[in-house]
């Protein structure tokens, strides 16, 4: 289900092509191109200015507001002074309804080959108020402390994960490149699908398990990359033949999978338990045989097809429960945090 995430209605896709001879490209782009990167030290003034000059224009009648509260709105704005504003919600789901204010182009993709990609931005972990957020510190402490460096010394990542298994089972075949020109997503955020090239994500920073997030000061606007994947469904996927006798280099990496995947079972499976009935209540109404990823995957795509109605013009008021009780219809984000309930891609 974790290639399932998708951030449908916020792309454009460009032929490469027609790509070219509006921009007058006739090479090929160098894997991960960016704008300007400004030095470390130059990024942390910027950001203490912004904050100073962001807390000296919270008026006065905001007293009242928690530390906490305050924090966050500081914060936001600094963000805001760097990437610029957008309207992408966050993981908020009370912004639902923002998505499709202007119906403007997010994203432009150009591609070599025609088929589905999967780009993740923002990701969410935990459902809680409404609001999809990152696990908390203690999830990467106690049996899991010391994981995330120790993955990172073995050069593995769920941000490139599906690329290291195709390069170990030599399906290299299917690679190609991608351009992605942000028009009006958050620049904050490299949107990558989980199959993108090692070697392209070294000049961002990899924020946990998460996603990738860019050095530049402002944000990234244009770049490049490779990914290799198939242009079959992934829950299609059939596991290599190596996979019951693995050489030296491919032991070591399902070695290193299984430590991940046990974190992935014990954090991302849990749903929100406000809703975890309604949702039970939802997908259990028609009786299906569970044969496999595959037939999951149909069976939540049969149900919400059957049973729940797409608007993209929602109201904030419009709540994920009474979506899901079918009171109301849902837009992108509604549907995509039913199909996943337990982790959110925006």
């Amino acid at each position: 289900m974790w290639l399932a995430f998708y951030i449908s209605g916020i792309t454009h896709i460009v032929p490469r092509s027609f790509e070219r001879r509006r921009l007058g490209v006739g090479c090929r782009s160098p894997p991960y191109h960016q704008n300007k990167v400004i030095n470390t030290k130059t990024i942390q003034w910027f950001i203490i200015l912004c904050i100073i000059f962001v807390s000296l224009a919270i008026p006065s009648y905001q007293d009242n507001l928690t530390i906490e509260q305050i924090k966050e709105d500081v914060l936001q704005q600094v963000d805001d002074l760097r990437y610029g504003k957008d309207n992408l919600p966050q993981g908020d789901l009370n912004k639902a309804s923002r998505i499709h204010e202007n119906n403007q182009e997010r994203l432009e993709i150009t591609v070599s080959q025609r088929k589905n990609l999967y780009l993740k931005g923002f990701v969410g972990s935990t459902l809680e108020n409404n609001q999809w957020q990152d696990l908390t510190k203690a999830s990467y402490n106690g049996e899991h402390e010391g994981m995330l460096k120790w993955l990172k010394k073995k050069k593995f990542s769920s941000t490139y994960q599906y690329n290291l298994y195709q390069k170990l089972s030599k399906n290299d075949d299917q690679k190609q490149n991608v351009t992605i020109n942000n028009v009006a997503a958050n620049k904050k955020y490299l949107y990558t699908p989980y199959s993108i090239n090692q070697s392209d994500v070294t000049s961002s920073n990899i924020q946990k398990d998460l996603n990738l997030q860019s050095i530049a000061l402002f944000g990234s606007k244009s770049y490049s990359y490779q990914e290799t994947s198939s242009t079959s469904p992934s829950e299609l996927m059939v596991g290599s033949n190596w996979l019951n006798n693995p050489n030296a280099s491919q032991k070591e990496y399902l070695d290193t999978e299984s430590v991940y995947r046990s974190f992935v079972y014990e954090n991302y499976q849990t749903v929100d338990k406000g809703l975890e009935k309604t949702i039970s209540r939802l997908f259990d109404q028609d009786d299906f045989e569970n044969t496999g990823i595959y037939s999951v995957c149909q069976h939540v795509r049969d149900t919400m097809t059957s049973y729940l109605k797409y608007d993209d013009q929602i109201s904030d008021k419009d709540s994920l429960e009474d979506f899901l009780n079918q009171k109301t219809a849902g837009n992108d984000v509604l549907f995509s945090t039913v199909a996943a309930p337990a982790h959110m891609t925006e």
